[in-house]
């Protein structure tokens, strides 16, 4: 769930933390959500705080653990 409202600024595949998902909010602050399985979202679509972001996966670097994870960054 989307800790804040914002427009999703980009959308990737990092080679540690998969698929991440970034989302800028007011400030120029930006959120990341990131060792995603999948997310619904497109580049530019405007997210409320409460709404999915995607489902949680596991990390490249963390594959070897056997739940599902969320890495969360704020910048």
């Amino acid at each position: 769930m989307a800790s804040s409202s914002g427009t999703v600024k980009d959308i990737a595949v990092d080679s540690i933390y998969g698929l991440t998902v970034t989302v800028e909010c007011v400030n120029d602050v930006e959120i990341v959500y990131a060792s995603l399985k999948s997310s619904p979202l497109q580049v530019g679509e405007v997210v409320d705080k409460g709404d999915a972001i995607g489902v949680a996966g596991e990390s490249v670097y963390g594959s070897e653990l056997a739940c599902p994870m969320l890495h969360y960054r704020i910048y």
